[in-house]
């Protein structure tokens, strides 16, 4: 189901920018966006490894979370909530 999700959707990428689409514009580059408006500096930053996208908001736990996580984090879900609700959200087979 994990896999299938994120071969589906860009290594996760595609969740990721539904959350925070101002990541889409440091993407390849070392530049850090802001996850929340009401943030006064940009302290979060997005990369890829081994074909799997992270996000870590240095402005808080500065832990690199995958699409799964920000999925729990945002609707505080469990991780089987997140997968059927990425999966159900992005249009993803998970038989």
């Amino acid at each position: 189901m994990k896999q299938a999700i994120l071969d589906a959707t860009n290594g996760g990428l595609d969740v990721i920018l539904a959350y925070y689409p101002d990541a889409e514009h440091c993407i390849g580059t070392n530049k850090h966006f802001r996850m929340r408006a009401d943030e006064k500096d940009a302290s979060a930053c997005i990369m890829e490894k081994k074909g799997i996208w992270y996000v870590t908001d240095f402005g808080s736990d500065a832990r690199a979370k995958n699409c799964f996580d920000v999925v729990m984090a945002e609707e505080d879900y469990t991780f089987s909530q997140a997968i059927y609700y990425i999966a159900d959200r992005f249009r993803v087979d998970i038989g």
